[in-house]
């Protein structure tokens, strides 16, 4: 079982003009995300069926909360701090939930699309209850 991992990116290139990260890699965008938001709100009691995402920490930052659904026996559920510069690869049918700890600004990379007005969201989401309140 792929075990999520929080991974502080680290440059990838720097020079003069500049730094350059490498956010993720070997993976098909189909979308991205810009998502803003205060502190204390909460994000996600859900998993996706077929969707991979890549939070990634720009301002701020969250407690993910987790719990892997891919197998017959779930596993219990889970907590890593998401700070600045942080990703994590959250697969299909792994549950997750955000506590914005912090008024925090990220990017979300997806690798479905989720249709120019979000109707295809719905239709790989399943609501959970249970992650967080």
């Amino acid at each position: 079982m792929e075990e999520l991992t929080v991974q502080s990116v680290a440059p990838a290139h720097e020079d003069a003009r500049g730094t350059v990260y490498n956010l993720i890699d070997d993976t098909k965008v189909r979308n991205v995300l810009y998502v803003e938001s205060d502190s204390g709100t909460n994000w996600g009691n859900h998993y996706h069926k077929s969707r991979t995402q890549y939070p990634y920490i720009l301002q701020g930052g969250f407690t993910l909360y987790y719990q892997d659904l891919r197998h017959e026996r779930s596993t219990p559920i889970k907590t890593a701090q998401m700070n600045v510069g942080d990703v994590i690869k959250i697969p299909p049918r792994v549950a997750h939930a955000f506590e914005l700890n912090h008024p925090t600004e990220f990017i979300e990379i997806v690798n479905k699309p989720l249709g120019e007005n979000g109707e295809l969201y719905d239709q790989d989401t399943v609501e959970i209850d249970g992650l967080i309140d």
